[in-house]
């Protein structure tokens, strides 16, 4: 498309992204982000998103998070849950934990994904306690009641 002197669009370049993450291939999502900052094109939240999960999944947090602190006032729920997960597949389960308490004070409702991921993080001796406090956080907020799974936990309703 490039040899050809067309521009590719937003749409073009988020498919192409998410798939250079599905099939792992984080170099090309890498020259995909390359090619979006030269575009000068305006990043919507979805492709925002996406590039989180690229260079969370390529365990560069530190890239990830630069990302997500840009966003500012347009994060999500879906960019709040890639940071969680980031930090805690990264080991940084404190660093999980405390994303986790400013996505509530940012005003996000977690989800099932969100709680999943922050309870993985508590799944050692230091954070233990917090995960029992964060799973009772699931139950009262009724998850528990209905057919998911979090952090490992099977509920059924």
């Amino acid at each position: 498309m490039t040899q050809q002197r067309h521009t590719p669009d937003l749409l073009t370049l988020s498919v192409l992204l998410k798939s250079r993450i599905r099939t792992r291939q984080f170099n090309l999502g890498k020259l995909v982000h390359t090619k979006l900052s030269e575009s000068q094109l305006e990043l919507d939240s979805v492709l925002i998103n996406s590039l989180i999960s690229l260079y969370s999944k390529s365990g560069d947090w530190v890239t990830a998070n630069d990302i997500f602190q840009d966003m500012g006032e347009r994060r999500d729920l879906v960019s709040w849950s890639s940071m969680i997960s980031c930090f805690a597949h990264s080991g940084m389960a404190s660093r999980a934990v405390s994303t986790f308490i400013d996505m509530l004070e940012f005003g996000e409702s977690p989800n099932q994904f969100c709680f999943a991921a922050v309870i993985q993080a508590c799944s050692n001796s230091e954070n233990a306690r917090t995960g029992i406090v964060v799973f009772g956080f699931v139950i009262k907020i009724g998850y528990f009641e209905s057919d998911v799974c979090v952090g490992g936990f099977v509920c059924k309703g």
